[in-house]
């Protein structure tokens, strides 16, 4: 008996996605269970799940830098610890 696992193409529609996107964890999982059944489709959780972890550390480093240089003016502004 043989499973078809590929994902009804009806189901395959831009909110999958923008789940990998907001989900990296979700869409690498997914990458990895459709790899050998549905290739584009795995492809795209891929592809989507890569891109929201690189915004996901870059909006990190933002904050970390904005963070520091606040922390910096602060101590200037309040003359040092």
């Amino acid at each position: 008996m043989v499973i078809n696992k590929s994902i009804d193409s009806s189901y395959k529609s831009k909110w999958w996605n923008v789940l990998c996107f907001f989900f990296p964890l979700v869409g690498l999982i997914l990458f990895l269970v459709y790899i050998d059944n549905d290739k584009k489709f795995s492809k795209k959780c891929g592809l989507f799940a890569l891109i929201g972890f690189i915004v996901y550390v870059i909006l990190f480093i933002i904050l970390l830098v904005s963070f520091i240089v606040y922390c910096y003016f602060y101590i200037l502004e309040h003359g040092g610890m």
